[in-house]
């Protein structure tokens, strides 16, 4: 209000803001993908197959394709199209004892000598057999006579007998005594998991510790007794996920076992 001798007015004023500077943005947080160790796209936490290799095709649970359902990758199967039901290897390919390239489940001549040619049954032509069965018989082995043993089982990664393996070993004493003529060999394996040269030395072990019981008890000789260590080749299953330690496949192939000959 403004005062003088003659008049009263009312003055009011008005005003402008600026804003200077350019436009505010909100920064938003995004979440970190989960942990994918071997980049093939499936979350750690869904991956059944931990560790699959750069560039191999997986399915939803981070597994390779596996065509024939033998437990072994098509990118690592040697013998794609197994049949169901049969064994294989680590490679995927069934087991070829006599290796004249037809698989054990196939051939009706196991037992071929090395380098002589076979047909697709694992047989020699008729007109070789007369003489490769001539060549077998020189090379027979002694009889093999089957006992009823039991396998010895370990825990993993251990050579030591448990309480439950002395017992086994106990119940075999007397058909060891029953069959004073059989030569006996310890065969010791491993399951997959480890390399492949430390799984040898354990296999060994384990064959040892088996073989030291026997003569501590008085049951055999030394002399009669051999060991030989298989490692973690001949599973007696197919380990299809070495990583899982605790698989039934993994302690079904943790043994020793007996071959016995008999003169």
């Amino acid at each position: 209000m403004i005062f003088d001798e003659h008049i009263h007015n009312m003055e009011a004023t008005a005003g402008v803001v600026f804003r200077f500077g350019g436009k505010s943005h909100a920064v938003v947080a995004q979440a970190a993908p989960p942990p994918d160790g071997d980049g093939d796209g499936v979350a750690d936490a869904l991956d059944r197959c931990p560790g699959t290799p750069s560039g191999v095709a997986v399915g939803p649970d981070g597994c390779p394709p596996d065509a024939d359902l033998d437990g072994v990758g098509d990118y690592l199967d040697k013998c794609p199209g197994t049949p169901a039901g049969v064994a294989v290897g680590r490679d995927g390919c069934p087991p070829d004892t006599d290796r004249d390239g037809v698989a054990d489940y196939l051939d009706n001549c196991p037992g071929t000598p090395a380098g002589v040619a076979v047909d697709k049954n694992g047989c020699p032509p008729l007109e070789k057999r007369a003489k490769v069965e001539e060549r077998v018989a020189v090379v027979a082995e002694p009889e093999i006579v089957v006992l009823a043993f039991e396998d010895i089982h370990f825990d993993f990664d251990q050579s030591t007998l448990k309480p439950e393996a002395k017992i086994i070993l106990k119940r075999n004493i007397q058909l060891l005594k029953e069959n004073p003529n059989a030569q006996i060999r310890i065969a010791g394996y491993t399951s997959a998991a480890g390399t492949e040269e430390y799984n040898q030395k354990l296999s060994e072990r384990r064959a040892d510790s088996v073989r030291s019981y026997l003569v501590e008890e008085g049951v055999i000789g030394s002399e009669r007794l051999t060991m030989i260590g298989y490692g973690e080749t001949r599973p007696a299953v197919n380990e299809p996920r070495p990583d899982e330690l605790q698989s039934d496949a993994a302690k079904a192939n943790i043994r020793v076992l007996f071959e016995i000959t008999v003169k």
